[in-house]
């Protein structure tokens, strides 16, 4: 009983992480996480069914604090340039929202790219709801070995040669488990294949064959693009970012560039 009584409270280490910030970081952090969306969420006592994850949405949640804690200058310097609407809606619904996403992760590394794109909300002129919570739901079915090969990627460090397996093994992951990743970041449309604008070629081509021989058929003759019989699909498939790739990259990094 007398450790129970000892043990502090969700709301006491949130503020023991906040009470070490810079002037001026309590008021913003408490006011947008600690008395709206994370008072509503974490209860005051947990029974053993639960404990486990009551444990680690407290410890994630706390991971939160402290990562935003880590941002607080550029958190401050944005806040006070927000107007009351834009205000708002993150204290209404995107602190909440985000919040939802770090209880129920299962790596807490991940937390600190969800700490950056709370950053690159903030510093959204104009607030893009649907981009927020399509990137939240992407970086959500993404593992941390995943977000290491797409920022990789992005950086240009990925290279096919005789060092490619030294990379893989800095991974601790193999070719097989390589492939599957990229599949996986294809799939998610973060990646692009050279055979997507391989098959938009070809397409458009058929689409032009068509009106040229519709053209004869109807007496009239179109020009036919010459582009078309200098045609050739590229044998290897590449794989390089695509837009929301690096979009994603961006709005998770920290860096706060903007989208294409």
């Amino acid at each position: 009983m007398a450790a129970d009584k000892n043990r502090k409270s969700f709301k006491e280490k949130a503020y023991d992480i906040i009470d070490v910030s810079a002037e001026g970081g309590v008021s913003t952090i408490s006011e947008i996480f600690l008395e709206g969306a994370l008072g509503a969420v974490v209860p005051g006592a947990t029974s053993v069914i639960f404990s486990y994850k009551q444990n680690r949405m407290e410890k994630n949640l706390l991971r939160l604090i402290q990562e935003l804690q880590d941002r607080i200058t550029t958190i401050e310097e944005l806040y006070e340039k927000m107007d009351p609407d834009k205000k708002f809606v993150i204290q209404e619904f995107f602190a909440g929202l985000i919040c939802d996403y770090v209880i129920d992760e299962q790596e807490e590394e991940k937390i600190k790219y969800i700490a950056n794109g709370f950053v690159s909300l903030s510093g959204q002129e104009k607030i893009n709801m649907d981009q927020t919570i399509i990137y939240l739901d992407i970086l959500k079915s993404l593992r941390l070995i995943d977000i290491r090969i797409l920022f990789d990627k992005g950086k240009g460090i990925i290279l096919h040669n005789e060092n490619f397996q030294e990379y893989l093994d800095q991974l601790g992951i193999n070719n097989e488990q390589y492939r599957m990743i990229n599949d996986k970041l294809l799939r998610l449309g973060l990646y692009k294949s050279s055979y997507d604008d391989e098959y938009q070629k070809l397409v458009k081509n058929v689409n032009d064959l068509t009106d040229f021989a519709m053209s004869l058929q109807k007496g009239k003759s179109n020009r036919l693009r010459s582009t078309i019989t200098s045609f050739k699909p590229k044998d290897r498939e590449s794989i390089s970012l695509s837009k929301l790739g690096r979009g994603f990259i961006n709005y998770f990094s920290g860096e706060m560039e903007e989208d294409e």
